[in-house]
């Protein structure tokens, strides 16, 4: 039962990111700068922003307020689109890994396996 509350809050998790990165992934099909481009970035959740300040790196900015506030640094929207593939890609994938074990120890071994076979096929297939 719990697992299915947790699949499913994952999903609902999923979409509402998938809608809001939409502008996002969209970035180096779109004519902007990067001024748009960190905007976008800025308005994404804590986590993600965290995530992508890890691996871009931050710096530290004032607002108007004079409260301190952590700014991803964006060189590029290519780069900036590209690392928030890989970090969906990674929140994807666990989720699926997740999925997969549940179903597993849920329908038995055999079913299992059988998903599971399916599963990592069609991730090779999106990889490739």
């Amino acid at each position: 039962m719990t697992s299915c509350i947790c699949s499913y809050i994952n999903k609902m998790l999923l979409v509402k990111l998938a809608i809001k990165m939409s502008d996002v992934l969209n970035l180096s099909n779109q004519d902007c700068g990067l001024s748009t481009t960190s905007d976008l970035v800025s308005s994404l959740p804590l986590p993600l922003r965290s995530q992508m300040g890890i691996k871009l790196g931050e710096k530290k900015v004032f607002d108007e307020s004079g409260r301190a506030a952590r700014k991803v640094v964006i060189r590029s929207k290519e780069e900036a689109a590209e690392c928030m593939q890989k970090i969906l890609r990674r929140k994807v994938m666990f989720s699926s890994g997740r999925q997969a074990v549940a179903g597993l120890l849920t329908v038995g071994a055999v079913h299992g396996l059988r998903y599971l076979g399916r599963k990592m096929n069609k991730a090779w297939k999106s990889w490739l």
